[in-house]
């Protein structure tokens, strides 16, 4: 295994702080590049990883986590709206930059209420840059990482909610899979999640009998 290192830092409130994420790879993989304009597209070395048209977005997915179960709704372009009940314009401000929003939909306490659990404009991507080229890779999954570095409270992650959250999105190539499946996968206590798609076409470079990937500006 090696470890890929993502340094992020950010200026808020008169001040910055610093957002480490130590992200565990296989070998075989390396972070590919994400156009700022589409973050829905990704490219490697000949290679266009494209889930624009992947799903009717945006999806709906559920899950348990702490104290309860949770509805996370995901789209990759943005936008999606994640607002509570009371006026909070914080979070009504940050609607176009969020990609995955987490809200609790039963259990004890706080059911109702809506988080940020990803940002479509701080999107990471990670598979094997010469995907196409490189037919002997370790495995046919790709993932998309959201982080988060707003939000009430402290700039670290903690269990009341402010700070850092992080969703991770698996995409498991499977030629027996014809339709797509989503599944939340788990919760990593107590702000870190996981998602799996599964299906024979999920956005991956020049595979025969899906769609082509290219995207043509």
């Amino acid at each position: 295994m090696r470890y890929s290192i993502f340094l992020h830092v950010r200026f808020q409130n008169g001040g910055f702080f610093l957002l480490l994420f130590l992200l565990v790879l296989a070998t075989a993989n390396a972070s590919i590049l994400v156009p700022d304009k589409n973050p829905c597209v990704a490219y490697g070395n000949g290679s266009v990883f494209n889930i624009s048209s992947l799903f009717d977005w945006p999806v709906k997915v559920r899950g348990p986590g702490l104290g309860g179960e949770y509805e996370y709704t995901w789209d990759c372009h943005g936008g999606v709206k994640c607002e509570n009940d009371d006026d909070n314009k914080t979070l009504l401000a940050m609607q176009p930059s969020i990609a995955v929003c987490q809200t609790k939909v039963s259990g004890d306490g706080s059911v109702g209420l809506s988080f940020p659990a990803g940002y479509a404009t701080q999107t990471m991507w990670f598979a094997s840059f010469n995907w196409y080229y490189d037919p002997s890779r370790s495995d046919n999954n790709f993932t998309i990482m959201y982080p988060t570095s707003d939000g009430p409270g402290s700039p670290y992650s903690g269990i009341a909610g402010g700070g850092i959250r992080v969703t991770h999105v698996t995409f498991m190539v499977d030629e027996s899979v014809k339709t797509p499946q989503i599944e939340m996968s788990g919760e990593y206590p107590y702000t870190e999640y996981h998602i799996s798609v599964r299906g024979a076409c999920l956005g991956q470079p020049r595979t025969p009998n899906c769609p082509e990937t290219v995207v043509i500006s």
